[in-house]
């Protein structure tokens, strides 16, 4: 039960990170999915991706959450 409480709380919190930085809209998702090498792709217009120092706030607080499993970066930081 431990280890369900735990990583259903690791989803929220990852749940709240892409709800930060644009939510439904994948603005922030691709662009972070494309930072730990995993296939984000790019966004259709008229969307714009978050910019540079979002980004790496949210890749920042991705890495504290621990996901077993997640990928190291796709370019050093």
């Amino acid at each position: 039960m431990e280890r369900l409480r735990e990583s259903f709380g690791k989803l929220m919190a990852l749940t709240a990170i892409n709800n930060r930085y644009g939510g439904s809209s994948m603005r922030a998702m691709k662009p972070l999915m494309n930072a730990f090498g995993l296939p984000g792709g790019n966004l259709r217009p008229p969307r714009l991706p978050v910019g540079a120092a979002d980004l790496e706030k949210a890749v920042q607080e991705v890495l504290k959450l621990k996901i077993p499993g997640l990928p190291p970066l796709a370019r050093p930081r």
